[in-house]
């Protein structure tokens, strides 16, 4: 699962290649970090899970690190404010060391990119690939 940056562009422009060759900027990056994959499903794909890039907004990512510092103050939150998603590549869905290692991670990530990405040039996107 990765989230990553883009630059916006005008309709039928083409973007501005990086040094490697790549459109976007990797900025964040899961393994069978369930309860993520889950939060972006529900709350930037309309709840469709097709392995798709979805677009994330400022707000949106927000809302995540919310819900992860709300859990990592009181652990018992943690399956009302961000569950666990079974599935075949999804790995474990017990709210174990593993689930709270990843929102630790993940606090760091969502911080980094809401401080350095340009949100009137820039764009963040997701997308979870099998």
């Amino acid at each position: 699962m990765y989230l990553v940056r883009k630059e916006k562009t005008k309709v039928g422009k083409m973007l501005n290649a990086l040094s490697d060759g790549k459109d976007y900027e990797d900025v964040g990056y899961w393994r069978k970090a369930n309860q993520i994959h889950r939060f972006f499903v529900e709350h930037c794909a309309e709840g469709i899970d097709d392995c798709k890039s979805v677009k994330v907004s400022k707000e949106q990512l927000e809302m995540l690190l919310e819900k992860i510092n709300k859990i990592l103050k009181d652990k018992k939150l943690a399956g009302k404010e961000l569950p666990t998603n079974s599935g075949f590549f999804f790995g474990d869905t017990d709210y174990s060391s593993y689930y709270f290692t990843e929102l630790r991670d993940t606090k760091k990530i969502i911080e980094k990119v809401l401080k350095t990405t340009d949100w009137e040039t820039q764009f963040i996107e997701y997308w979870a690939s099998w």
